[in-house]
């Protein structure tokens, strides 16, 4: 008889999977006290007092419901919520929401993809978190191209002091402009081929690591004026000459107020200067020839 229930236990131990027979196993040990004998013992050995770690172990904390705002109880051990906050709610017009564990917030039911292994046969998810792994590389993307803008086009102080009634601010009409506008204060004369300093009435001191560049301007170029490239220090704080040549036969006349040159800000760069007997070969591509090397 014996034999027989063996024989047939056997079999059906067989057909079982490893994780049922697993959990069958531990059932039975569990029952006849054997897990907590074990436990005891193994924390003996390790000098650990056994009742104060089953105390922790069921210790119980209260966690703030992210919908309500109510304190719910949780227990460490098994974490298991006592709390009847609802996850589904149906609105006065029959439309269904559900709970989205992860933008924390009530979705539409189409909102949510199928999963037959839940209670209510939807994920715990919605989909716009489902693809919010995508979403998030393509918003890194775009963040990085931002930050790369904004060092490109970052803002320096630039203190100045206005020294004359007709004197301006430097401006630039548009945001993409490199230079920045400046000013002419007097009514001035530049005779025919000649030349001409002109005041603008400002006092200009770039922050430390930074000097700026005087240029021309287009429409001045376009009239016979040629601008005096002048490169302006930082620890240079007077008033901002602009000088003129008048490439005309005829004078030309600034008046008050007119755009005569623009400002460049540039950044100050060190150079450590080493002598060397020969250049290396990034250097030498070219060599010695001059004006007119790479042909017409």
């Amino acid at each position: 008889m014996w034999a027989a229930v063996f024989i047939i236990w056997s079999d059906y131990i067989a057909n079982m999977p490893m994780a049922q027979i697993s959990l069958s196993i531990l059932r039975i040990m569990n029952s006849k006290g054997i897990v907590k004998a074990l436990i005891e013992r193994t924390a003996k050995d390790l000098h650990i007092d056994y009742d104060k770690l089953s105390q922790s172990s069921h210790q119980k904390i209260y966690v703030k419901c992210t919908r309500c705002d109510e304190e719910f109880l949780r227990e460490r051990r098994h974490v298991h919520q006592l709390h009847s906050c609802p996850t589904h709610i149906t609105r006065k017009d029959g439309v269904k929401l559900k709970w989205c564990m992860k933008c924390k917030k009530f979705i539409l039911y189409e909102k949510f993809q199928k999963n037959d292994q839940s209670n209510d046969g939807l994920s715990s998810i919605c989909l716009t978190c489902t693809d919010e792994s995508g979403i998030q590389k393509v918003q890194k993307k775009i963040q990085k191209k931002i930050k790369k803008i904004l060092k490109a086009a970052a803002h320096v102080r630039m203190e100045y002091r206005l020294i004359h009634p007709h004197a301006k601010v430097p401006f630039r009409k548009r945001t993409t402009d490199a230079g920045y506008d400046l000013y002419a204060i007097d009514d001035v004369e530049i005779p025919a081929n000649g030349f001409a300093n002109i005041p603008t009435g400002i006092q200009i001191a770039p922050p430390i690591g930074y000097y700026y560049v005087v240029e021309g301007r287009s429409s001045m170029w376009k009239s016979g004026i040629m601008t005096h490239h002048g490169v302006i220090d930082g620890c240079y704080n007077g008033e901002v000459f602009v000088g003129l040549y008048n490439l005309n036969d005829t004078p030309y006349y600034v008046k008050n107020g007119d755009r005569i040159a623009q400002i460049i800000l540039h950044k100050v760069y060190h150079m450590d200067f080493a002598e060397v007997e020969e250049f290396s070969d990034n250097y030498n591509i070219r060599g010695l020839d001059g004006w007119g090397a790479s042909g017409r």
